[in-house]
């Protein structure tokens, strides 16, 4: 496995910082020639030329779509597929139940990391009401290091963890009643053994669930769950997606390659995440569904045991849009040299704001984001300036909708005055009266709500002398004043 802090991976022995190979750079593969742990055992007969590999794919649940690579790497690490690639897809199957769960919204983190991350992280990942009817559990995660990983309190170690060079899988196996049906809180901390912190890699911890009971018959067919739009609704958004959830419950699983989605008749190519246990299908047409029109929808699946799933669900999209926006409670709030502007509309719009000192409107500023709340800071005015603007938005299908001209002007500038920048953005209008000069153009200025804080880097001159002569080079802030 050549990880190196990114998928893909870097050679060998260059740390983060090495060259991505081509090829070869795989996440967590389950055995190398010559080694022997927790996946694997593999043996090389120089004689034939040929090597031979067990592995240990306890911790992997029921699956069709299953593939294996072949590859060789030599000591210069030049990587070679066998030939023909890719194996053909086969099914791995046991005729006992299996189930895998992530938390879906986990992202690779770190402890300590030299001091710049905390030194524990928590997540959580929640297991079905039925957890008990499953007689062994593995936690999966893929290390840079070896964390020490609490769940639900008690404390385990990695089997195997990876270097800086090397990330790898490791597989724990936990007490069947240690795990709970909802939310399971897995810990990660520092080892100090390793002073500099170690790495937790997405998708983060994998809760493996088989059951192992003698004489299982799984004749139930996989069933829908969480359809939606809903069974029979009307005036459905042309742009909301179909989705729901394939589930074989306490089952061998779904049969990833039977899925099939028929939308008025036509096969169509959803996409599908998630685990045999429970499949997440999601399909939305490129430009949406046709407006005022009924739409069916045919969902075909198997499990990995032969029994069939074959539902229909129906719904009718809206009738199309062709009424603009109505805006409302339009609010200015203008100052030397900006403005703040506000207003409402009856349903998601996007903003824009068109101004200039006479109607031809030379400048605008928009947001193309759709809400119904919105808000634009309007910067670089003059003082004591007359503006005319109107303000425009429209929604997802193009109706536009537009203030008349109408006029504002900015006060003119204040006498100096003081500030304690007690505030937390340069967008607070408190900053407008202030400007940021920057000389050597490596500087940056940060508020916190108590103080301003200026930084520059070191081992760099910013004289505001040299030689006698008033040479400002050092970042400064200046108020124009009336």
């Amino acid at each position: 496995t050549r990880h190196n802090c990114n998928p893909g991976g870097s050679t060998v022995g260059n740390g983060c910082n090495g060259p991505t190979p081509a090829v070869g750079g795989t996440i967590d593969h389950i055995g190398t020639t010559g080694s022997a742990g927790s996946f694997t055992n593999c043996s090389w007969n120089g004689g034939t030329n040929t090597a031979t590999c067990t592995w240990d794919v306890a911790q992997v649940i029921n699956q069709s779509g299953v593939r294996f690579k072949i590859r060789a790497l030599d000591a210069a690490g030049n990587v070679i597929d066998a030939a023909g690639g890719d194996s053909a897809n086969f099914t791995l199957l046991r005729n006992h139940p299996t189930a895998a769960f992530i938390n879906p919204n986990f992202v690779s983190t770190a402890v300590h990391a030299g001091g710049t991350e905390p030194d524990t992280f928590s997540t959580v990942v929640s297991l079905p009401a039925n957890v008990g009817d499953y007689e062994t559990v593995y936690m999966l995660g893929s290390y840079f290091g070896n964390p020490i990983v609490s769940m639900n309190g008690r404390t385990y170690r990695p089997f195997d963890q990876g270097n800086d060079d090397f990330w790898v899988l490791s597989k724990i196996e936990l007490l069947s009643n240690r795990v709970y049906g909802g939310n399971n809180e897995i810990q990660y901390s520092w080892a100090t053994a390793n002073s500099f912190g170690q790495f937790i890699e997405t998708p983060g911890p994998m809760i493996i669930l088989r059951d192992t009971t003698d004489g299982f018959v799984d004749s139930a067919a996989p069933v829908v769950t969480e359809f939606a739009p809903a069974d029979g609704s009307v005036d459905v958004d042309p742009d909301v997606p179909v989705t729901f959830n394939l589930e074989d419950g306490f089952g061998v699983g779904v049969d990833y390659t039977s899925i099939q989605l028929r939308i008025n008749g036509n096969l169509v190519s959803p996409k599908i995440s998630g685990f045999s246990n429970r499949y997440a299908v999601t399909y939305s047409p490129n430009g949406g569904f046709p407006t005022s029109t009924p739409i069916a929808v045919a969902i075909d699946a198997k499990d990995l045991a032969g029994n069939v799933l074959q539902t229909t669900y129906n719904f009718t999209t809206e009738p199309p849009d062709f009424t603009p926006p109505v805006i409302s409670g339009v609010s200015l709030i203008p100052n030397a040299k900006r403005l703040t502007v506000r207003w409402n509309t009856d349903e998601l719009a996007d903003s824009s704001f068109d101004f200039g000192v006479t109607t031809s409107y030379t400048r605008t500023v928009s947001d193309a984001n759709l809400t119904t709340a919105h808000e634009l800071i309007i910067t670089d005015l003059t003082p004591s300036t007359t503006y005319h603007y109107r303000i425009r938005s429209a929604d997802k299908d193009g109706n536009g909708a537009s203030t008349p001209d109408a006029t504002f002007t900015t006060p003119a500038l204040a006498d100096l005055v003081s500030d304690d920048f007690n505030y937390c953005s340069d967008n607070d209008p408190r900053w407008d009266k202030w400007q940021f000069v920057d000389p050597l153009g490596d500087a940056t200025y940060s508020l916190d709500g108590e103080t301003l804080t200026i930084s520059v880097p070191g081992d760099v001159e910013h004289n505001v002398w040299k030689d006698g002569t008033p040479l400002i080079r050092a970042p400064h802030l200046l108020q124009d004043a009336s």
